[in-house]
């Protein structure tokens, strides 16, 4: 909170750097999710958002109630899209732009990562026809394959 004073320690830098990077992975999952959310939790969720806000700008509470909003509820991109509502009030950047490529690898679903290693080896191994009939599996899923003289690179479909 802004009142209060804060202990720098390396520590709790590593900690907090760990808290964010789960907390945009659960963000990332969501903005893939298709559940829907009924109008009565969103404006419960909004309600609980702006009490924590308007507790003197309780920035804390307010981060810390979007953290659990986004564990407690299954894949949805309402969830996404509340978050994104909350972030215009907080500023930490929390929209799918600005979370890095490198994130977004790593919030991979496993069966997608799985297919894509497969996908990589049979490429590795000059097998274009399973190459091609892996990268389209891929795409089912809602990925897009890119590939480039770098290596290869997934995007999340919109």
């Amino acid at each position: 909170h802004y009142s209060k004073t804060l202990n720098f320690t390396f520590d709790a830098m590593r900690s907090s750097s760990a808290g964010f990077r789960a907390f945009k992975n659960l963000i990332i999952e969501h903005y893939a999710g298709d559940n829907i959310l009924s109008q009565d939790k969103k404006d419960e969720y909004e309600s609980i958002f702006l009490s924590a806000i308007n507790d003197d700008l309780n920035i804390p509470l307010a981060i810390g109630e979007m953290f659990s909003m986004l564990k407690a509820e299954k894949p949805s991109r309402d969830v996404y899209d509340l978050v994104q509502k909350f972030d215009k009030a907080l500023g930490l950047a929390l929209d799918i732009d600005s979370i890095s490529q490198k994130e977004q690898e790593e919030a991979l679903p496993e069966e997608v990562a799985e297919l894509l290693e497969e996908r990589n080896n049979a490429r590795r191994d000059k097998d274009w026809a399973k190459s091609d009939e892996l990268r389209d599996k891929i795409m089912k899923l809602g990925y897009l394959v890119k590939d480039s003289k770098d290596g290869t690179t997934l995007e999340k479909r919109r």
